[in-house]
Protein backbone atom coordinates (compact mmCIF):
# COMPACT_ATOMS: atom_id res chain seq x y z
CA UNK A 1 0.00 0.00 0.00
CA UNK A 2 0.85 3.42 -0.45
CA UNK A 3 0.66 4.19 3.09
CA UNK A 4 4.48 2.31 3.61
CA UNK A 5 5.98 4.32 0.65
CA UNK A 6 7.55 7.03 3.09
CA UNK A 7 8.46 4.70 6.17
CA UNK A 8 10.71 2.96 3.46
CA UNK A 9 12.86 5.28 2.48
CA UNK A 10 12.75 8.47 5.22
CA UNK A 11 13.07 8.47 8.52
CA UNK A 12 11.24 10.60 10.78
CA UNK A 13 13.77 13.47 11.94
CA UNK A 14 12.16 16.24 13.50
CA UNK A 15 14.85 17.92 15.71
CA UNK A 16 12.00 19.59 18.47
CA UNK A 17 8.04 19.52 18.69
CA UNK A 18 6.57 22.52 16.37
CA UNK A 19 5.89 24.70 19.56
CA UNK A 20 9.65 24.75 20.34
CA UNK A 21 10.20 26.02 16.48
CA UNK A 22 7.23 28.80 16.59
CA UNK A 23 8.92 32.37 16.75
CA UNK A 24 7.86 34.52 19.96
CA UNK A 25 6.95 37.33 17.50
CA UNK A 26 4.62 37.18 14.57
CA UNK A 27 6.01 38.64 11.09
CA UNK A 28 4.43 37.86 8.08
CA UNK A 29 7.05 35.56 5.58
CA UNK A 30 8.05 36.43 2.09
CA UNK A 31 5.35 35.75 -0.56
CA UNK A 32 4.97 32.34 -1.13
CA UNK A 33 4.64 30.03 -4.35
CA UNK A 34 0.60 29.63 -5.86
CA UNK A 35 -1.06 26.77 -4.04
CA UNK A 36 -0.61 23.90 -5.53
CA UNK A 37 -3.89 22.93 -8.35
CA UNK A 38 -4.15 19.69 -6.67
CA UNK A 39 -4.73 21.32 -3.10
CA UNK A 40 -6.39 24.43 -3.65
CA UNK A 41 -8.88 23.52 -6.25
CA UNK A 42 -10.52 20.27 -4.28
CA UNK A 43 -9.60 21.55 -0.52
CA UNK A 44 -12.85 23.03 -0.02
CA UNK A 45 -14.30 24.51 3.74
CA UNK A 46 -15.11 21.53 5.56
CA UNK A 47 -17.50 22.66 7.70
CA UNK A 48 -19.37 26.04 6.01
CA UNK A 49 -23.18 24.49 7.48
CA UNK A 50 -21.74 24.14 11.19
CA UNK A 51 -24.28 24.79 14.08
CA UNK A 52 -21.74 26.20 15.83
CA UNK A 53 -21.10 29.03 13.22
CA UNK A 54 -24.71 29.07 12.05
CA UNK A 55 -25.98 30.00 16.01
CA UNK A 56 -22.87 32.18 16.98
CA UNK A 57 -24.45 34.25 19.84
CA UNK A 58 -21.92 36.79 19.53
CA UNK A 59 -22.02 40.15 18.04
CA UNK A 60 -18.59 40.64 16.15
CA UNK A 61 -18.10 44.49 16.05
CA UNK A 62 -14.52 44.28 13.97
CA UNK A 63 -14.54 44.08 9.74
CA UNK A 64 -12.26 41.05 8.76
CA UNK A 65 -8.75 40.89 9.38
CA UNK A 66 -6.57 42.75 6.93
CA UNK A 67 -2.63 42.31 7.65
CA UNK A 68 -0.02 44.55 7.27
CA UNK A 69 2.75 43.44 5.07
CA UNK A 70 5.73 44.96 6.43
CA UNK A 71 4.94 44.07 10.23
CA UNK A 72 2.31 41.06 10.18
CA UNK A 73 -0.41 42.92 12.12
CA UNK A 74 -3.99 44.37 11.60
CA UNK A 75 -5.33 47.78 12.09
CA UNK A 76 -7.22 46.96 15.45
CA UNK A 77 -3.97 45.90 17.02
CA UNK A 78 -4.79 44.39 20.62
CA UNK A 79 -8.64 45.53 20.43
CA UNK A 80 -10.40 42.32 18.88
CA UNK A 81 -7.73 40.26 21.71
CA UNK A 82 -9.68 42.42 24.39
CA UNK A 83 -12.87 42.03 23.01
CA UNK A 84 -12.50 38.15 23.28
CA UNK A 85 -10.96 38.37 26.68
CA UNK A 86 -14.18 40.37 27.65
CA UNK A 87 -16.78 38.13 26.25
CA UNK A 88 -15.38 35.27 28.19
CA UNK A 89 -15.24 37.03 31.12
CA UNK A 90 -19.03 37.82 30.50
CA UNK A 91 -19.42 33.71 29.58
CA UNK A 92 -17.65 32.51 32.47
CA UNK A 93 -20.00 34.86 34.87
CA UNK A 94 -20.19 34.19 38.78
CA UNK A 95 -19.23 30.83 38.44
CA UNK A 96 -16.07 31.42 36.96
CA UNK A 97 -16.48 28.56 34.67
CA UNK A 98 -15.41 28.33 31.26
CA UNK A 99 -18.59 27.25 28.85
CA UNK A 100 -17.75 24.94 26.17
CA UNK A 101 -20.02 25.83 23.45
CA UNK A 102 -19.07 29.74 23.86
CA UNK A 103 -15.87 28.88 23.19
CA UNK A 104 -16.07 27.15 20.16
CA UNK A 105 -18.21 29.37 18.68
CA UNK A 106 -15.61 32.13 19.80
CA UNK A 107 -12.60 30.25 17.94
CA UNK A 108 -14.73 29.66 14.91
CA UNK A 109 -15.80 33.07 15.16
CA UNK A 110 -12.45 34.70 14.76
CA UNK A 111 -11.23 32.20 12.82
CA UNK A 112 -13.62 32.89 9.96
CA UNK A 113 -12.82 36.53 9.92
CA UNK A 114 -9.15 35.70 9.44
CA UNK A 115 -7.92 36.61 13.21
CA UNK A 116 -6.08 33.55 13.35
CA UNK A 117 -3.84 34.95 16.35
CA UNK A 118 -6.49 35.59 18.74
CA UNK A 119 -8.16 32.22 17.70
CA UNK A 120 -5.27 30.60 18.61
CA UNK A 121 -4.86 32.24 22.19
CA UNK A 122 -8.45 31.61 22.74
CA UNK A 123 -8.03 28.01 21.99
CA UNK A 124 -5.10 27.71 24.38
CA UNK A 125 -7.20 29.06 26.75
CA UNK A 126 -9.70 26.90 26.55
CA UNK A 127 -7.67 23.90 26.73
CA UNK A 128 -5.97 25.34 29.71
CA UNK A 129 -9.16 25.72 31.41
CA UNK A 130 -10.62 21.56 30.60
CA UNK A 131 -13.11 23.12 27.41
CA UNK A 132 -11.65 21.26 24.75
CA UNK A 133 -13.71 22.75 22.34
CA UNK A 134 -15.04 20.62 19.44
CA UNK A 135 -13.15 19.40 16.39
CA UNK A 136 -14.11 21.88 14.17
CA UNK A 137 -12.69 24.75 16.06
CA UNK A 138 -9.10 23.38 15.72
CA UNK A 139 -10.01 22.87 11.63
CA UNK A 140 -11.15 26.42 11.25
CA UNK A 141 -7.93 27.59 13.19
CA UNK A 142 -5.63 25.14 10.86
CA UNK A 143 -8.24 26.33 7.62
CA UNK A 144 -7.26 30.54 8.79
CA UNK A 145 -3.66 30.20 9.16
CA UNK A 146 -2.93 28.27 6.04
CA UNK A 147 -4.81 31.27 3.96
CA UNK A 148 -2.33 33.12 5.79
CA UNK A 149 0.53 31.53 4.83
CA UNK A 150 1.17 30.86 8.79
CA UNK A 151 2.49 27.29 8.02
CA UNK A 152 4.57 26.84 11.17
CA UNK A 153 1.07 27.80 13.38
CA UNK A 154 -1.20 25.87 11.57
CA UNK A 155 1.32 22.44 11.72
CA UNK A 156 1.93 23.41 15.28
CA UNK A 157 -2.57 23.68 15.63
CA UNK A 158 -2.53 20.68 13.52
CA UNK A 159 -0.29 18.98 16.16
CA UNK A 160 -2.26 20.10 19.44
CA UNK A 161 -5.34 18.86 17.72
CA UNK A 162 -4.13 15.24 17.47
CA UNK A 163 -2.51 15.33 20.49
CA UNK A 164 -5.89 16.35 22.23
CA UNK A 165 -7.52 13.00 20.71
CA UNK A 166 -9.10 14.40 17.45
CA UNK A 167 -8.67 12.39 14.24
CA UNK A 168 -8.45 15.19 11.80
CA UNK A 169 -10.39 14.38 8.69
CA UNK A 170 -9.02 14.34 5.10
CA UNK A 171 -9.25 18.11 4.35
CA UNK A 172 -7.22 19.12 7.12
CA UNK A 173 -5.02 16.71 6.74
CA UNK A 174 -4.34 17.88 3.11
CA UNK A 175 -3.95 21.45 4.43
CA UNK A 176 -1.33 20.00 6.63
CA UNK A 177 0.88 18.24 4.14
CA UNK A 178 0.57 21.46 1.92
CA UNK A 179 1.60 23.36 5.17
CA UNK A 180 4.89 21.27 5.88
CA UNK A 181 5.33 21.22 1.98
CA UNK A 182 5.42 24.98 1.42
CA UNK A 183 7.35 25.56 4.80
CA UNK A 184 9.88 23.33 3.36
CA UNK A 185 9.65 20.25 6.46
CA UNK A 186 9.97 17.48 3.50
CA UNK A 187 10.68 14.80 6.28
CA UNK A 188 7.43 16.05 8.00
CA UNK A 189 5.46 16.11 4.58
CA UNK A 190 6.66 12.15 3.98
CA UNK A 191 5.72 11.64 7.99
CA UNK A 192 2.21 13.71 7.74
CA UNK A 193 1.05 11.22 4.38
CA UNK A 194 2.50 8.22 6.09
CA UNK A 195 0.00 9.20 8.82
CA UNK A 196 -2.43 9.92 6.73
CA UNK A 197 -3.59 6.20 5.82
CA UNK A 198 -3.77 5.25 9.16
CA UNK A 199 -6.03 8.24 10.64
CA UNK A 200 -8.14 8.59 7.73
CA UNK A 201 -10.56 5.44 6.87
CA UNK A 202 -12.48 5.24 3.25
CA UNK A 203 -10.05 7.67 1.30
CA UNK A 204 -11.29 7.81 -2.22
CA UNK A 205 -8.82 7.24 -4.90
CA UNK A 206 -9.05 11.46 -5.64
CA UNK A 207 -8.15 12.40 -2.23
CA UNK A 208 -5.05 9.89 -2.48
CA UNK A 209 -3.98 11.58 -6.22
CA UNK A 210 -4.56 14.71 -4.10
CA UNK A 211 -2.01 13.57 -1.20
CA UNK A 212 0.66 12.26 -3.54
CA UNK A 213 0.45 15.33 -5.43
CA UNK A 214 1.63 17.04 -2.57
CA UNK A 215 4.17 14.87 -1.76
CA UNK A 216 5.70 14.88 -5.44
CA UNK A 217 5.88 18.80 -5.67
CA UNK A 218 7.70 18.39 -1.89
CA UNK A 219 10.21 15.60 -3.32
CA UNK A 220 10.56 18.03 -6.37
CA UNK A 221 11.80 20.97 -4.42
CA UNK A 222 13.78 18.97 -2.22
CA UNK A 223 15.78 16.63 -4.59
CA UNK A 224 13.86 13.40 -3.43
CA UNK A 225 13.75 11.24 -7.11
CA UNK A 226 13.86 8.20 -4.82
CA UNK A 227 10.47 8.67 -2.76
CA UNK A 228 8.89 10.01 -5.97
CA UNK A 229 9.33 7.09 -7.95
CA UNK A 230 8.31 4.94 -5.54
CA UNK A 231 5.13 7.08 -5.15
CA UNK A 232 4.75 6.52 -9.22
CA UNK A 233 5.11 3.21 -9.08
CA UNK A 234 2.73 2.42 -6.47
CA UNK A 235 0.00 4.53 -8.29
CA UNK A 236 0.37 3.08 -11.02
CA UNK A 237 0.37 -0.35 -9.27
CA UNK A 238 -2.68 0.56 -7.44
CA UNK A 239 -4.40 2.53 -10.46
CA UNK A 240 -4.63 5.80 -8.52
CA UNK A 241 -5.53 8.72 -10.97
CA UNK A 242 -2.49 10.97 -12.16
CA UNK A 243 -3.50 13.87 -13.03
CA UNK A 244 -1.91 16.87 -14.81
CA UNK A 245 -0.94 18.46 -11.32
CA UNK A 246 0.65 14.65 -10.97
CA UNK A 247 2.63 15.04 -13.58
CA UNK A 248 4.16 18.06 -13.44
CA UNK A 249 4.77 17.48 -10.75
CA UNK A 250 7.22 14.48 -11.47
CA UNK A 251 8.40 15.87 -14.28
CA UNK A 252 9.93 18.88 -12.52
CA UNK A 253 11.23 16.68 -9.70
CA UNK A 254 13.07 14.20 -11.98
CA UNK A 255 14.37 18.15 -13.68
CA UNK A 256 15.32 19.40 -10.73
CA UNK A 257 17.29 15.83 -9.44
CA UNK A 258 18.53 15.96 -13.14
CA UNK A 259 17.46 12.35 -13.63
CA UNK A 260 16.71 12.87 -17.59
CA UNK A 261 15.85 9.67 -18.87
CA UNK A 262 12.77 9.54 -16.25
CA UNK A 263 12.26 12.82 -17.88
CA UNK A 264 11.88 11.70 -21.25
CA UNK A 265 9.89 8.49 -20.52
CA UNK A 266 7.25 9.80 -18.73
CA UNK A 267 6.40 13.26 -21.09
CA UNK A 268 6.50 10.32 -23.64
CA UNK A 269 3.70 8.56 -20.87
CA UNK A 270 1.45 11.76 -20.70
CA UNK A 271 1.78 12.26 -24.43
CA UNK A 272 0.56 8.33 -25.32
CA UNK A 273 -2.27 8.64 -22.27
CA UNK A 274 -3.45 11.79 -23.81
CA UNK A 275 -2.80 14.04 -20.49
CA UNK A 276 -2.84 17.36 -21.96
CA UNK A 277 -0.42 19.84 -19.22
CA UNK A 278 -1.22 23.23 -18.32
CA UNK A 279 0.63 25.86 -20.20
CA UNK A 280 1.97 26.42 -16.79
CA UNK A 281 3.34 23.27 -16.23
CA UNK A 282 5.74 23.39 -19.69
CA UNK A 283 6.77 26.73 -18.57
CA UNK A 284 7.93 25.86 -15.59
CA UNK A 285 9.91 22.88 -17.11
CA UNK A 286 11.00 24.95 -20.03
CA UNK A 287 12.63 27.05 -16.98
CA UNK A 288 13.70 24.66 -14.97
CA UNK A 289 15.65 22.98 -18.37
CA UNK A 290 17.58 26.17 -19.20
CA UNK A 291 19.00 26.71 -15.95
CA UNK A 292 20.76 23.31 -16.12
CA UNK A 293 21.38 24.00 -20.07
CA UNK A 294 20.03 21.16 -21.08
CA UNK A 295 18.78 23.49 -24.32
CA UNK A 296 17.93 19.70 -26.58
CA UNK A 297 15.14 19.60 -23.87
CA UNK A 298 13.66 23.15 -23.79
CA UNK A 299 13.42 22.69 -27.74
CA UNK A 300 11.43 19.37 -26.96
CA UNK A 301 9.37 20.51 -24.58
CA UNK A 302 8.35 23.44 -26.81
CA UNK A 303 7.37 21.19 -29.29
CA UNK A 304 5.16 19.39 -27.56
CA UNK A 305 3.47 22.94 -26.20
CA UNK A 306 3.15 24.07 -29.95
CA UNK A 307 1.35 20.55 -30.46
CA UNK A 308 -1.43 21.68 -27.87
CA UNK A 309 -1.57 25.34 -29.41
CA UNK A 310 -0.50 27.12 -25.97
CA UNK A 311 1.77 30.13 -25.79
CA UNK A 312 5.13 31.05 -24.52
CA UNK A 313 4.95 33.31 -22.00
CA UNK A 314 7.25 35.32 -19.20
CA UNK A 315 10.69 34.19 -19.35
CA UNK A 316 9.84 30.92 -21.13
CA UNK A 317 10.14 32.84 -24.05
CA UNK A 318 13.99 33.63 -23.99
CA UNK A 319 14.61 30.14 -22.71
CA UNK A 320 13.29 28.89 -26.27
CA UNK A 321 15.03 31.31 -27.95
CA UNK A 322 18.06 30.77 -26.30
CA UNK A 323 17.38 27.06 -26.54
CA UNK A 324 17.22 27.10 -30.32
CA UNK A 325 20.17 29.30 -30.78
CA UNK A 326 22.17 27.09 -29.29
CA UNK A 327 21.17 23.84 -30.88
CA UNK A 328 22.11 25.42 -34.34
CA UNK A 329 18.36 27.37 -35.60
CA UNK A 330 18.78 31.00 -34.69
CA UNK A 331 16.44 31.18 -37.87
CA UNK A 332 14.24 29.63 -35.80
CA UNK A 333 14.57 31.82 -32.46
CA UNK A 334 13.86 34.75 -35.22
CA UNK A 335 10.61 33.66 -36.39
CA UNK A 336 9.93 32.79 -33.18
CA UNK A 337 10.84 35.94 -31.67
CA UNK A 338 8.93 37.56 -34.58
CA UNK A 339 5.61 35.33 -33.67
CA UNK A 340 5.52 36.05 -29.94
CA UNK A 341 5.98 40.03 -30.58
CA UNK A 342 2.71 40.00 -33.22
CA UNK A 343 0.71 38.22 -30.28
CA UNK A 344 1.32 41.15 -28.26
CA UNK A 345 3.23 39.24 -25.55
CA UNK A 346 5.32 41.20 -23.11
CA UNK A 347 8.99 40.66 -23.85
CA UNK A 348 11.50 40.73 -20.64
CA UNK A 349 15.56 41.13 -21.09
CA UNK A 350 16.34 37.21 -21.35
CA UNK A 351 13.59 37.26 -24.39
CA UNK A 352 15.34 40.65 -26.07
CA UNK A 353 18.87 39.00 -25.79
CA UNK A 354 18.17 35.76 -27.14
CA UNK A 355 17.08 37.58 -30.08
CA UNK A 356 20.53 39.20 -30.05
CA UNK A 357 21.83 36.56 -29.63
CA UNK A 358 20.21 34.77 -32.57
CA UNK A 359 21.00 37.54 -34.36
CA UNK A 360 24.50 37.48 -33.36
CA UNK A 361 24.56 34.18 -34.81
CA UNK A 362 23.33 34.42 -38.18
CA UNK A 363 25.99 37.81 -38.69
CA UNK A 364 22.94 40.49 -38.67
CA UNK A 365 25.33 43.28 -36.46
CA UNK A 366 23.32 45.76 -37.82
CA UNK A 367 19.52 44.19 -36.64
CA UNK A 368 21.08 43.01 -33.37
CA UNK A 369 22.82 46.31 -32.50
CA UNK A 370 19.48 47.95 -33.40
CA UNK A 371 17.41 46.04 -30.91
CA UNK A 372 19.93 46.48 -27.98
CA UNK A 373 19.44 50.41 -28.69
CA UNK A 374 15.74 50.08 -28.07
CA UNK A 375 15.63 48.53 -24.90
CA UNK A 376 16.51 49.87 -21.30
CA UNK A 377 19.79 49.29 -20.12
CA UNK A 378 20.18 46.11 -18.59
CA UNK A 379 24.17 44.68 -17.66
CA UNK A 380 23.27 40.99 -20.31
CA UNK A 381 22.54 43.57 -23.29
CA UNK A 382 25.49 45.38 -23.02
CA UNK A 383 27.87 42.35 -22.51
CA UNK A 384 25.90 41.47 -25.96
CA UNK A 385 26.42 44.72 -27.69
CA UNK A 386 30.16 44.69 -26.81
CA UNK A 387 30.48 41.28 -28.50
CA UNK A 388 28.81 43.03 -31.54
CA UNK A 389 31.05 45.99 -31.55
CA UNK A 390 34.04 43.12 -31.96
CA UNK A 391 32.24 41.57 -34.90
CA UNK A 392 31.68 44.44 -36.71
CA UNK A 393 35.60 45.80 -35.78
CA UNK A 394 34.69 48.41 -33.41
CA UNK A 395 37.37 47.37 -31.13
CA UNK A 396 37.69 51.13 -29.52
CA UNK A 397 34.23 51.48 -29.34
CA UNK A 398 33.69 48.02 -27.13
CA UNK A 399 36.60 48.57 -24.94
CA UNK A 400 35.29 51.91 -24.38
CA UNK A 401 32.11 49.98 -23.23
CA UNK A 402 33.32 47.56 -21.71
CA UNK A 403 35.46 49.75 -19.41
CA UNK A 404 31.85 52.07 -18.26
CA UNK A 405 29.77 49.21 -18.37
CA UNK A 406 31.39 46.46 -16.74
CA UNK A 407 29.89 47.25 -13.03
CA UNK A 408 26.34 45.58 -14.82
CA UNK A 409 28.08 42.67 -15.91
CA UNK A 410 27.82 39.78 -13.79
CA UNK A 411 30.57 38.03 -15.61
CA UNK A 412 32.63 38.87 -18.63
CA UNK A 413 34.04 35.88 -20.11
CA UNK A 414 31.93 36.28 -22.98
CA UNK A 415 33.05 39.93 -23.48
CA UNK A 416 36.56 39.05 -23.31
CA UNK A 417 36.78 36.21 -25.39
CA UNK A 418 35.92 37.40 -28.64
CA UNK A 419 38.44 40.37 -27.77
CA UNK A 420 41.27 38.32 -27.04
CA UNK A 421 40.56 36.34 -30.24
CA UNK A 422 40.53 39.57 -32.20
CA UNK A 423 43.88 40.62 -31.32
CA UNK A 424 45.65 37.03 -31.83
CA UNK A 425 44.41 37.45 -35.36
CA UNK A 426 45.93 40.15 -35.92
CA UNK A 427 49.22 38.93 -33.69
CA UNK A 428 48.55 41.56 -31.14
CA UNK A 429 50.20 39.55 -28.59
CA UNK A 430 50.85 42.00 -25.91
CA UNK A 431 46.93 43.18 -26.02
CA UNK A 432 45.74 39.38 -26.04
CA UNK A 433 48.03 38.69 -23.26
CA UNK A 434 46.73 41.97 -21.35
CA UNK A 435 43.32 40.96 -21.53
CA UNK A 436 43.44 37.74 -20.89
CA UNK A 437 45.09 38.28 -17.36
CA UNK A 438 41.86 41.06 -17.05
CA UNK A 439 39.75 37.72 -18.01
CA UNK A 440 41.14 35.72 -15.25
CA UNK A 441 41.33 38.35 -12.81
CA UNK A 442 37.76 39.03 -13.15
CA UNK A 443 36.15 35.73 -14.05
CA UNK A 444 36.45 32.98 -11.63
CA UNK A 445 35.13 29.87 -13.95
CA UNK A 446 37.38 30.26 -17.28
CA UNK A 447 37.25 27.28 -20.07
CA UNK A 448 40.18 25.57 -21.07
CA UNK A 449 39.99 27.35 -24.49
CA UNK A 450 40.46 30.65 -22.63
CA UNK A 451 44.20 29.45 -21.11
CA UNK A 452 44.96 27.60 -24.52
CA UNK A 453 44.51 31.12 -26.53
CA UNK A 454 46.33 32.97 -23.30
CA UNK A 455 49.36 31.35 -23.29
CA UNK A 456 49.45 30.70 -27.01
CA UNK A 457 49.68 34.40 -27.11
CA UNK A 458 52.23 34.82 -24.09
CA UNK A 459 54.75 32.27 -25.87
CA UNK A 460 54.60 34.24 -28.98
CA UNK A 461 56.35 37.26 -26.96
CA UNK A 462 60.04 38.15 -26.60
CA UNK A 463 59.54 37.75 -22.61
CA UNK A 464 58.76 34.81 -20.82
CA UNK A 465 57.31 36.57 -17.92
CA UNK A 466 53.71 36.99 -18.94
CA UNK A 467 54.41 32.82 -19.89
CA UNK A 468 55.29 31.89 -16.63
CA UNK A 469 52.69 33.67 -14.72
CA UNK A 470 49.48 32.40 -16.51
CA UNK A 471 51.74 28.91 -16.16
CA UNK A 472 51.69 28.86 -12.62
CA UNK A 473 47.90 30.16 -12.43
CA UNK A 474 46.64 27.29 -14.38
CA UNK A 475 48.65 24.73 -12.87
CA UNK A 476 47.23 26.27 -9.32
CA UNK A 477 43.95 27.36 -10.48
CA UNK A 478 42.90 24.55 -12.70
CA UNK A 479 45.35 21.76 -12.65
CA UNK A 480 42.62 19.44 -13.94
CA UNK A 481 43.16 21.26 -17.95
CA UNK A 482 47.18 21.00 -18.11
CA UNK A 483 46.96 17.82 -20.02
CA UNK A 484 44.39 19.25 -22.20
CA UNK A 485 46.61 22.17 -23.42
CA UNK A 486 48.73 21.33 -26.53
CA UNK A 487 51.93 20.35 -25.66
CA UNK A 488 54.08 22.70 -27.90
CA UNK A 489 52.72 25.29 -25.28
CA UNK A 490 54.25 23.78 -22.39
CA UNK A 491 57.56 24.92 -21.85
CA UNK A 492 59.84 22.66 -19.84
CA UNK A 493 60.92 24.68 -17.02
CA UNK A 494 64.56 24.89 -16.31
CA UNK A 495 65.98 22.92 -12.94
CA UNK A 496 67.43 26.01 -10.81
CA UNK A 497 70.77 26.39 -10.65
CA UNK A 498 72.35 25.53 -7.12
CA UNK A 499 73.40 28.07 -5.06
CA UNK A 500 77.40 28.12 -4.62
CA UNK A 501 78.34 27.06 -0.93
CA UNK A 502 80.88 29.87 0.83
CA UNK A 503 84.06 28.61 1.26
CA UNK A 504 85.14 28.84 4.95
CA UNK A 505 88.71 29.01 6.34
CA UNK A 506 88.20 26.57 9.29
CA UNK A 507 86.20 23.54 9.64
CA UNK A 508 83.67 23.74 12.83
CA UNK A 509 85.07 20.84 14.10
CA UNK A 510 88.63 22.10 14.16
CA UNK A 511 88.69 25.36 17.00
CA UNK A 512 90.88 28.44 16.54
CA UNK A 513 93.66 27.82 18.21
CA UNK A 514 95.62 31.16 19.68
CA UNK A 515 99.14 31.41 19.29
Amino acid sequence: MLRYVSKRTMRWTAPCGLGACLPTSLTLPAPWSARFKSSSACIADEFPDHPVLNSCVFDFPFDGAEYNLSNGRHKYNRRVADWATEKINISMGAQNRVDHEHMAQLIALLSVRNYYQEAIEVLQFARNNGAKPHISAYSQVIASCYAHQRYDEALQVFDVMRRDGYRPSFVTYSRALSAASKAEYHDMTLNLFDDLFNDCDKLTFDSISIACNIVLHSCGKHEDYKTATDIWQQMTDENIPKSTSTYTAFLLCAINCKQWDGFYAILDEATTTGVELYSQSYLSMIQSCARAKRWELVVHIHHKLVSQNLQLSGIAIGAVLMAYTKQGAPERSIEIYNQVLAQGAHLNTYAVSGAVTAYLHLGEYDKAIALCDKWPAAGMLYKLKVQLLIATGSIDDALELLDAKKHLMDRTASCYRPLIAYFLEKRMYDQAVHYSLVLFETNRFVAVADWTAALSAAIALPDKSHYWTLRNWIETRAPDYVPQIPDELLLERRPREAAATPLKLLSPRRPLKLL
